[in-house]
């Protein structure tokens, strides 16, 4: 593949947030996601037609009906029961229907009402609930996009913020690969991959607890079986480079259109996921200060620790005859 290709599909995983940090695009839990619950109820939508129309109906004619008898029985009953009360009251008054049942005696419309509101009870408490599922339907639909793996070259952090606000950081050597301080698999969990593609796993152990975080990285599904691969080396281009040629391909968002109707499908239209700055900044400030606090003994110790465990990511993966090596 030609350098501008590549470039040009970087855009779909890499967009710029400021003149020295980029962002990685979540994967699984972003495009995956938004594109399965898509998928379904598309599916849905079609199956309910075909089985409406095979029976001689209009589309979704009869959740439809419910619906508008739900709203009917929460907030306008008596447009139904008044009408028929007005007959039960005819009823009642006719001459005939007096001499036959002489001791009949007729309920008040409130009472009329309130028999039917009380057997009717579940519509109108489900009427409420119409009101709950279209916005949860849309959040879905739109299912906000994930906040990826974020890579500031000025202080030479590699983190990302969490859902639960924590920030797992990285460092980068000054010296050597800059991808030394984290953990990275090219294979990692795809779904629907057909053992062709796969999700960039990324794994960063805290310094101080040793406790590891993990995130698959890149766009979903994957545009092509060397994306990963490509990830990295733009990785590592921006963290040596001061001005990597990739960048000139890559805006401010993710790209969503383009020759990748399956991209689009799963991550047009999704919303922003909140990132909070302020928090980012203190978080890596702290780390920026463990870090010097630190001995240069210490930092190579912990590099080298590193080195060690992606070597044993590369010798597994190595045993199941793939190649992690991005060189």
């Amino acid at each position: 593949m030609i350098k501008e290709d590549i470039y040009y599909n970087l855009s779909y995983s890499i967009r710029k947030r400021g003149k020295d940090e980029i962002e990685i695009r979540a994967s699984t839990f972003d495009g995956y996601i938004r594109g399965f619950i898509r998928a379904v109820l598309i599916g849905i939508f079609f199956m309910g037609t075909f089985f409406d129309l095979s029976h001689g109906k209009e589309p979704f004619s009869d959740e439809i009906k419910t619906i508008q008898l739900d709203f009917m029985w929460a907030f306008y009953p008596d447009e139904d029961l008044m009408p028929s009360y007005q007959e039960k009251v005819n009823r009642y008054n006719d001459p005939n229907f007096i001499k036959k049942y002489p001791n009949a005696k007729l309920n008040t419309y409130e009472e009329y009402k309130n028999y039917y509101l009380d057997v009717f009870k579940w519509n109108r408490i489900r009427a409420y609930f119409h009101f709950i599922w279209p916005p949860i339907l849309l959040f879905f639909i739109f299912f906000p996009r994930i906040n990826g793996i974020r890579v500031n070259r000025k202080k030479r952090l590699i983190y990302w913020q969490d859902a639960f606000k924590q920030y797992p950081v990285a460092y980068v050597p000054e010296k050597g690969d800059p991808l030394t301080g984290i953990i990275y698999d090219k294979f990692g969990l795809y779904a629907f991959g057909g053992f062709k593609h796969f999700s960039l796993h990324i794994q960063i152990k805290d310094i101080v607890s040793g406790l590891s975080a993990a995130q698959l990285a890149g766009v979903y599904p994957t545009p092509y079986e060397g994306h990963n691969k490509d990830i990295l080396n733009a990785i590592r281009s921006f963290l040596q480079d001061e001005n990597p040629e990739f960048l000139n391909h890559i805006g401010n968002h993710y790209r969503t259109l383009g020759f990748y109707p399956m991209i689009t499908f799963c991550n047009f239209l999704a919303l922003p996921c909140c990132f909070s700055r302020k928090k980012a900044n203190i978080a890596l400030e702290n780390a920026e200060k463990i870090w010097q606090e630190m001995t240069e003994e210490q930092k190579t110790a912990w590099f080298t620790e590193m080195q060690k465990e992606q070597a044993k990511v590369n010798n597994s993966l190595a045993e199941q005859g793939l190649d992690n090596r991005i060189d």
